[in-house]
């Protein structure tokens, strides 16, 4: 099991081509509405898991830290962002571990690679913002 993050290597896409393919063949013709929509609640609860993993590390609050990295990392396999829900993967078992001392190197790679994901969706979907 690693230790320290692995997964911020920026030579790979940080959404999976094929995932974000299907998902676009899911829309009705020209209107990309649902893949934005999809897009943008994985934001939504990029922050909200975010913001309870923070206050997981600060309040040390494991069972809090593996319960937001779980739901971290399905909503990222969902969406394709593989890498970044490896990265949730290694939080949650951080969390079950009760190891929040080892949150901070991961909480970072898992900044690194969301912002990679942003860069990637306004390529991908012009014009894309998430909606406070």
């Amino acid at each position: 099991m690693p230790t320290t993050p692995a997964f911020s290597r920026t030579d790979e896409p940080a959404l999976d081509p094929t995932t974000v393919e299907t998902l676009f063949e899911l829309n009705d013709g020209d209107d990309d509405s649902f893949v934005r929509d999809l897009f943008t609640s994985f934001a939504c609860t990029y922050r909200d898991c975010v913001a309870g993993m923070q206050e997981a590390v600060e309040t040390n609050q494991a069972e809090l830290m593996r319960l937001k990295a779980h739901t971290l990392k399905g909503a990222a396999a969902n969406v394709g962002a593989l890498r970044l829900s490896e990265v949730a993967a290694e939080l949650q078992r951080v969390g079950e571990e009760g190891e929040l001392s080892r949150a901070a190197d991961w909480m970072q790679d898992l900044e690194g690679l969301y912002a990679r994901v942003e860069t990637e969706l306004t390529k991908l979907l012009p014009g894309f913002a998430v909606r406070d």
